[in-house]
């Protein structure tokens, strides 16, 4: 039992924080609304207990009012729930498992991450839809004109972990797999709707469970086509690329500059200086013969290439192209929701094992089984490793109607 300022003296913090669902239309993202040590820890307080005010303020070892202001703004946002008695609820998940089940957790998705790699990765390698040779590209797409896919220097192994990620997140997110928990989403104040979900620090030290992984899953950046920038962006966060928890905040202005690049319309000059300097720092553009992003105007932009794969396609158009899963997945999905649920459910609140129950319902698509898939990938040699300048855009597609 949590005991008076135990957690002012000792406090939780959360090592990995997911959503799922939509963004607001201000690009606001859960950091925004709890990074906050503060409220980590009164999210935590409220998780297995009801309490008051004054009962989280005691814990925290804070001031009553000042408690009051966060959970006031925790309650607008719908994080938190005000039941009977002036007391609190979490209207989050929170993973807090012990050491012996995350062990078990990590054999779990290995075994079906394993099955995914066997039965779904070949369809997208070797079912005539995918593979053909060519001078420029050992393999590519075979129902589209090589004109209408670029990869970065004709890089097939960065191209390939662009359009297995791509192909991973999109077919697996079918409703079949994820209807169940769409019911648990809460619809915030900003216009999205989601649900969020919190892994614990702790001192375990598992590749799904490190710094690097502090990340919101998927997130999809888009843009709407209009007539001065008519693209789509799509990316995915992983364990392998170096992206920061901030990173559309900074990238997203950038991504109108790239566009403006390939159109031809913006000018090598002083004017332009921090717009092509922004692009170089995040990874959009590459100098070939310079490793430095400090210079201030890149006087050869010949020597200058874009660091992203880039399509002609539109979104669908590319989903179309490639295989969707097979029907065995959707009763491998239900059999790995059953392990993980009985394997984890004595970790959480009764009050939310039916929403556990959901959750786990989305395993076999979440980005724990992706980083599994992508691992397995690497070590079967269908994956290489990628270059530190790779981590900044991979797993990124751009769909627009201009090519680099």
């Amino acid at each position: 039992m949590l005991e008076k300022n135990i957690l002012g003296i000792n406090p939780i913090r959360f090592k990995k924080i997911e959503y799922y669902g939509s963004s607001g239309p201000k690009w606001a993202t859960i950091d925004y609304y709890i990074s906050k040590l503060v409220t980590q820890n009164i999210l935590y307080s409220t998780y297995y207990k009801e309490r008051s005010i004054d009962e989280i303020a005691s814990l925290l070892g804070s001031q009553a009012n000042f408690i009051e202001e966060e959970v006031d703004f925790l309650e607008k946002e719908g994080f938190i729930d005000k039941v009977a008695d002036d007391k609190f609820l979490t209207n989050i998940l929170l993973h807090d498992l012990s050491k012996e089940i995350y062990i078990e957790r990590e054999k779990i998705f290995t075994q079906y991450a394993k099955i995914i790699c066997e039965k779904y990765v070949p369809l997208l390698m070797d079912n005539g839809q995918w593979i053909m040779e060519n001078e420029h590209y050992p393999l590519s797409i075979i129902h589209c004109p090589l004109s209408k896919i670029y990869t970065p220097q004709n890089d097939l192994n960065f191209l390939l972990w662009s359009i297995i990620t791509f192909a991973y997140e999109n077919k697996f997110d079918e409703a079949r797999l994820t209807k169940t928990f769409l019911k648990h989403y809460v619809k915030r104040k900003d216009g999205s709707e989601n649900y969020i979900v919190a892994y614990l620090q702790n001192d375990l030290d598992f590749k799904h469970n490190v710094e690097n992984l502090k990340k919101y899953g998927s997130f999809r950046m888009t843009c709407e086509f209009k007539e001065r920038y008519p693209f789509f962006t799509w990316l995915c966060n992983s364990l392998y690329d170096c992206r920061k928890n901030d990173w559309f905040r900074n990238l997203r202005p950038f991504f109108l500059c790239l566009y403006d690049f390939m159109a031809g319309r913006i000018a090598n000059n002083q004017e332009n200086i921090s717009k092509f300097e922004g692009m170089f720092e995040h990874g959009l553009l590459v100098q070939t013969e310079s490793d430095s992003i400090n210079a201030s105007l890149r006087n050869d932009l010949n020597q200058t290439y874009v660091n992203m794969v880039t399509t002609l396609f539109t979104k669908d158009e590319l989903l179309n192209i490639l295989p969707d899963i097979p029907e065995e997945f959707y009763d491998l999905n239900d059999e790995l929701a059953e392990k993980l649920f009985n394997l984890c459910k004595s970790q959480y609140p009764e009050r939310m094992h039916d929403t556990c129950k959901a959750y786990f319902q989305t395993s076999i698509s979440n980005t724990d089984m992706l980083n599994k898939v992508l691992e397995q990938l690497l070590l079967n040699g269908t994956l290489k490793p990628i270059t530190e300048i790779q981590k900044k855009t991979v797993n990124m597609i751009l769909f627009c109607d201009v090519f680099p």
